[in-house]
């Protein structure tokens, strides 16, 4: 699916369009890579959890992780993640901002993936537009 500025701002009504469209923009180049990352991630750490020794376990917490995460992130990409039980579906920055760093925070053993500049600059645009939203709500009010 490609996500639009109408996705971005369905739940996110806080956010322009500009800033709507380029966060589309980035989800929709940086989400394939970052699928195909998780996916490769589950295939490489699979045997390694299935093996039963002493390391298993960790390996299973981490595949796990890495499920979780590509799960939540296809969600995202279809429209249907809840960031709680009693929110309505759809793509949620805040939520994104979340899939998105724990993504960026498994390692993999690689300095550098080929998706990772995608991957950083969405990052960036999730964290600077949640920092706004934050700063917006915490300003004074004037009554």
């Amino acid at each position: 699916m490609t996500i639009t500025s109408t996705d971005i701002r369905n739940l996110n009504h806080w956010i322009d369009e500009a800033t709507a469209t380029y966060i589309a923009d980035l989800w929709n180049t940086a989400y394939p890579g970052m699928r195909n990352t998780l996916t490769e991630e589950i295939k490489r750490t699979t045997p390694f959890a299935d093996n039963g020794d002493e390391h298993s376990d960790h390996w299973k917490g981490h595949l796990l992780r890495a499920k979780n995460t590509r799960k939540r992130l296809a969600q995202l990409d279809n429209g249907t993640f809840k960031g709680c039980t009693r929110s309505p579906g759809g793509f949620s920055v805040s939520g994104a901002l979340s899939e998105v760093s724990a993504l960026v925070h498994m390692s993999f053993g690689h300095l550098a993936r080929p998706n990772d500049g995608n991957v950083y600059r969405l990052l960036a645009e999730l964290s600077d537009s949640t920092a706004a939203r934050h700063a917006e709500l915490s300003a004074p009010t004037s009554a």
